[in-house]
């Protein structure tokens, strides 16, 4: 594995760790939401 593969991997984990990041802060609001209005 050369450098640039390295680095395109890095790019790939970041990505992937901020996706799961995002569908955690979703999943929560839609476990603790109160009403319509919170669940859109």
């Amino acid at each position: 594995m050369d450098k640039q593969e390295k680095k395109q991997n890095m790019k790939q984990d970041r990505l992937i760790d901020w996706a799961k990041r995002l569908q955690s802060l979703a999943q929560a609001g839609l476990t603790y939401g109160k009403d319509n209005f919170d669940l859109e």
